[in-house]
């Protein structure tokens, strides 16, 4: 038997105030990470053969939701991504592979920190109409934090 896991359990939350948290799982679909990769620094000098390398900083992080779109009063697009574009305001992210897991002991919760949209597709599709309409709510933040929870 292995430990691995799936995102089947996933849990997909999003905020404007890192106090509360909406719940939009029903809706969410994927999470994708592109995590800050860490700058290297290296030089060359005449006393040495090699290299001096020492670690940088991280690079923010790009995260995307994919989300379907509904017109329902708190369709999260209306709510959180599209008012979030616009106004140039923060929103926070919030994702638990095994939130849905009961009995699962101690979970992971990641969470960004402020996420500022990036790139908000409007509703689009085309008349083969056997898709649901989503929406990529695509940003970038400085960092995202683990903590734990139990499920």
């Amino acid at each position: 038997m292995t430990s691995a896991i799936t995102f089947m359990n996933n849990a997909i939350s999003i905020s404007t105030n890192t106090t509360t948290y909406t719940d939009i799982s029903s809706l969410g679909n994927s999470v994708k990470v592109s995590a800050g990769a860490r700058g290297i620094a290296e030089e060359y000098f005449f006393s040495s053969d090699t290299a001096v390398v020492q670690p940088g900083k991280r690079a923010p992080a790009d995260v995307e939701f994919l989300i379907a779109y509904t017109e329902v009063a708190t369709d999260p697009f209306e709510q959180y991504a599209r008012p979030a574009y616009e106004n140039h305001t923060p929103i926070y992210l919030r994702w638990t592979p095994q939130a849905r897991n009961t009995g699962a002991g101690t979970i992971s919760v990641f969470t960004t920190d402020a996420f500022y949209v990036t790139d908000i597709p409007y509703p689009q599709g085309d008349a083969k109409a056997d898709k649901i309409i989503t929406f990529s709510l695509k940003g970038r933040t400085a960092y995202i934090t683990k903590s734990t929870t139990t499920a």
